[in-house]
């Protein structure tokens, strides 16, 4: 009995350490990564687990995830393109994150001067509304910080797509839809320049 009973425990144990596989918000559909450099992938599993991240565009890269069930890997990425897929393995699970574009991706951070929307308030910005009406490109791409420091909200987030309907809204702290109009304007003037993709990370908070 006392045998059958450590058994039982031991099992226990073990499904209590089992995860699903999961990713930061910083991946998902429609992300941006960098071009012709080995991009970092981390995550959650289960202990143990053998992850297995593969590209579309032909690139493939494992590892075993730690005791505690965190990984972390690189993937080398070719020259600027897309749409690719992504797609995560371990034994039981698979995330796929479709409509991934290949380009620069930079980091916006500061205060409140990298914090200013396009629609921050009126007039505020050169030719705003046209601006604002014309802020429509498919492979200019935001992943927004909210500002929380709860945590929780972030959990949410996603990459998105440069629209007019993002532009035009109005300054809230907790928008995950609204972007930095600095990071914008310099996307943008990079995209003109290089056509490719830009994406674009923002986290900033004004002072």
């Amino acid at each position: 009995i006392i045998y059958i009973l450590i058994s039982i425990v031991t099992l226990i144990a073990c499904e209590t350490k089992k995860e699903v596989l999961n990713l930061p918000p910083v991946f998902s559909d429609h992300m941006v990564l960098q071009r012709e450099t080995e991009v970092s992938f981390w995550g959650k599993s289960s202990p143990k687990e053998n992850i297995k991240i593969t590209g579309s565009w032909g690139s493939t890269s494992s590892v075993i995830a730690d005791n505690n069930g965190k990984w972390q890997l690189k993937i080398s990425t070719p020259s600027a393109g897309g749409p690719y897929e992504v797609v995560v393995n371990d034994s039981k699970n698979s995330i796929i994150y479709k409509d991934v574009l290949i380009g620069e991706v930079w980091l916006a951070s500061g205060q409140s001067n990298m914090q200013w929307k396009l629609n921050q308030c009126k007039d505020c910005i050169d030719n705003q509304d046209d601006e604002i009406e014309n802020a429509n490109y498919n492979e200019i791409r935001f992943f927004n910080n909210p500002l929380d420091l709860s945590g929780t909200i972030i959990n949410s987030q996603k990459w998105k797509t440069v629209n007019p309907e993002a532009a035009s809204e109005m300054e809230d702290s907790f928008s995950t839809e609204n972007y930095s109009a600095v990071g914008y304007f310099f996307a943008k003037e990079l995209y003109n320049d290089l056509n490719i993709p830009i994406g674009i990370i923002g986290s900033y908070w004004g002072g």
